[in-house]
């Protein structure tokens, strides 16, 4: 007592400094690490996966365009192949021509469906893997020999035409083979049947110097074939006798000369004397007939003077295009 003043340790103030020291600071350093760590994997899991369903939905798209490329080469392919004769009797709305084809996990198939006589649509659907292509479609335009001689106006379609004494006009025998190809008509029955009959002479102000789609100039980039001719100018002809598709861009003149086929002109045509023409004539002028010369009407020669392939072959109309 006596004014001394006693001191004794404190254990609390002990436990405080232990509590807040170093230890402490590093268990909740280490929990935050764990924390973050955690956090980062799981986000770099996220993004695994993610790019893992990126990858899938890309190989899905590559595997899609295969499929459609494969659908389009089945199509182009059926095109290139063009329409054989017997494809023309196909009916309406009935496939005209199917090719199939298969290489490693791509497949394809592709057909021709008749839309009309000279209307088509050509569809392809093609497989790769257990991936189907959606299916693709084009409308396409096939010159048919038949129909184009049977939507013939007359045997002589012309703006005027004179005939003189001496001269014969027959169209009797149109769809008949009287006035056939050695070779013998394939097309007579199908014209028969789309038009029995022809008059003998139709006059009208314009006869466009054209088969169905294509016109004079179309015409002279698919010719390639000797028994067609495509002439600008005045053609004169002579000679030997000749057959196909005779086209003059200007003025025609048949000299003595005798032809099997179809022949049209932008100008005016005169048939010589001692010419005769097995066929039809279209002219956008004139036609004369002069003495001794003849003209009879012919579905069998006309038809097969556009029965080549090069004329046959499909325009792919722009617009009316797949997939569906």
């Amino acid at each position: 007592m006596n004014g001394r003043r006693s001191f004794r340790p404190s254990t609390d103030s002990g436990r405080e400094r232990t509590a807040g020291g170093p230890a402490g600071v590093n268990g909740t350093a280490l929990v935050s690490v764990l924390v973050v760590a955690l956090a980062l994997t799981a986000l770099a899991h996220g993004m695994i996966v993610v790019a893992q369903r990126e990858y899938r939905v890309a190989r899905a798209g590559v595997t899609q365009l295969q499929a459609r490329g494969a659908a389009e080469m089945g199509t182009a392919r059926l095109l290139a192949l063009g329409v054989t004769p017997t494809s023309y009797a196909t009916a309406v709305w009935s496939t005209g021509g199917a090719i199939s084809d298969s290489a490693g996990r791509i497949s394809y198939t592709a057909e021709l469906l008749r839309l009309s006589d000279e209307f088509w649509l050509v569809r392809g659907e093609a497989r790769v893997g257990r991936v189907v292509s959606p299916v693709v479609a084009n409308a396409v335009w096939i010159m048919d020999p038949a129909a184009q001689v049977a939507a013939a106006r007359a045997l002589v379609a012309a703006r005027s035409f004179q005939r003189e004494a001496g001269t014969a006009v027959e169209t009797v025998a149109f769809a008949d083979t009287i006035n056939a190809p050695p070779s013998g008509c394939g097309w007579g029955g199908r014209v028969a049947a789309l038009r029995p009959t022809l008059p003998a002479v139709s006059l009208s102000g314009s006869f466009p110097l054209a088969l169905g789609l294509l016109d004079a100039d179309s015409l002279a980039l698919r010719i390639n074939d000797t028994t067609v001719v495509v002439a600008d100018g005045h053609l004169r002809t002579g000679g030997a006798a000749g057959t196909g598709l005779l086209v003059g861009l200007g003025d025609l003149t048949l000299s003595g000369h005798a032809h099997s086929g179809y022949i049209m002109a932008a100008g005016n045509v005169t048939i010589e004397s001692g010419s005769d023409v097995r066929g039809l004539v279209r002219a956008g002028g004139w036609v004369a007939l002069r003495d001794s010369s003849s003209i009879r009407a012919s579905a069998c020669w006309a038809a097969e003077s556009l029965a080549l392939p090069s004329l046959r072959r499909p325009i792919v109309l722009t617009g009316l295009v797949g997939p569906f």
